[in-house]
Parts: C-alpha cells; structure tokens; sequence
C-alpha cells in the first residue's frame, strides 16, 4: 500500500466497512511494542463510532492486519477489525480529492466529520 494522506470517513463509511456478527475484534496499542486485542459487541462499537471525534483508514500495519478502522476513543486510537477483503486503497479513491481536502480542513479535535 502506498503511503497517502489521512482520510477522514464519515459514520456511514465507517459502519460499511464493518464485518457481519455481533462480536467485532478489535485492539490498542498498550506500549509501542505490545498489542492487545478484545473483541467489541457490535452495538457497543457502533455507540462509539457515533460519538467520536475522528474516524479514518489506518496506515499499512494495521490495513495488513484487516483492521484498517480507526476509531479514536479516549484520545486513543482503536483499531477495527473490517470486513474480509476490505480494499482500503480503494476505500480511500472513492473519496474525492476536494472532498479529501474539505474532511481535513473541518476536522479538529472536538468536531465530528459530516
């Protein structure tokens, strides 16, 4: 995957990306070298991708792993198990670059991208 620019999602981006079930894998970096991962009740998850502030694919790492959803909880980056084939390169060339641009410039801490 190339490197490329953040990508603000919007709420029906990110629950679109989210794979079937009621249970969703998610984890956290506790230490830079330390994962802990915890499954999610589906709805649980949803609650928290209404309420935060930034949702956005992650970077190569965490897209390799099939948990490219980045949901910030706590000031604390969540990454989301997504659904099985997820193209996230493609995800990010749906969004189009004005629009891109308008999602970066309107988000900052304390607003929620439209």
């Amino acid at each position: 995957m190339a490197e490329r620019e953040t990508l603000i999602l919007t709420v029906d981006e990110a629950i679109a990306m989210l794979p079937d079930g009621e249970s969703i894998h998610t984890f956290r970096a506790s230490t830079p070298n330390m994962l802990v991962g915890c499954d999610w009740e589906r709805q649980d998850l949803l609650d928290a991708i209404h309420k935060t502030d930034c949702l956005e694919i992650g970077g190569e790492m965490c897209c390799g792993m099939n948990h490219g959803l980045v949901v910030w909880t706590d000031d604390n980056p969540l990454f989301v198990e997504c659904r099985e084939g997820t193209d996230y390169e493609k995800a990010a060339r749906e969004v189009a670059e004005d629009e891109r641009e308008q999602r970066l410039d309107a988000w900052e801490p304390g607003h929620k991208p439209q």
